[in-house]
């Protein structure tokens, strides 16, 4: 890919890379505290450079590598929080009480009901929005939702609203 003709852009980028790819190493090591992290961060982020490169707008090209190294590490700590969420977890706090004193029936239902969701999740069809309905349970706004999934907060509300019915659905069976 010719680069020459995008203003801003250096003319060799692989000099570039090779000069800016430490200094951009050791601050995203600072940033994650993991050189191992870091690493392929900023891999990530000179690959998305190099994909992006035609959208670069002008002004300074190192800024410009620099605010999408910040955004690489921003997802990478969303998928990270996300993937911290475990599905068991989740299910549990379905089924807990407060107090913690469950009667037998009690305990029976919620087996029952965590059964029931168990299936539901396992199901092809519900996996990518099951995602959402365990955020939601877990607190987080439509807007949060959307930045940690990469989805449109009004996409998020449409899945959220559909998963919430077959859901309903799904446990009245």
């Amino acid at each position: 890919m010719n680069h020459d003709k995008i203003e801003g852009v250096p003319a060799n980028f692989t000099t570039f890379y090779k000069e800016t790819q430490p200094s951009l190493q050791l601050y995203l090591s600072k940033l994650t505290k993991n050189p191992e992290v870091a690493r392929d961060l900023t891999q990530d982020t000179f690959e998305r450079v190099h994909t992006n490169i035609a959208s670069f707008k002008g002004g300074y090209f190192k800024s410009w590598v620099y605010a999408i190294a910040i955004n690489v590490t921003k997802e990478y700590w969303r998928r990270q929080k996300l993937q911290n969420r475990t599905f068991i977890d989740s299910i549990d706090n379905l089924t807990e009480r407060e107090n913690n004193v469950i009667t037998p029936e009690e305990e029976v239902t919620g087996m029952e009901i965590e059964a029931k969701l168990q299936s539901f999740a396992a199901d092809p069809e519900n996996q990518n929005d099951f995602q959402i309905l365990l955020l939601d349970i877990q607190g987080y706004s439509d807007r949060e939702m959307g930045d940690l999934l990469n989805l449109k907060t009004n996409t998020v509300s449409v899945k959220l609203s559909r998963v919430r019915r077959r859901l309903a659905q799904y446990l009245e069976k």
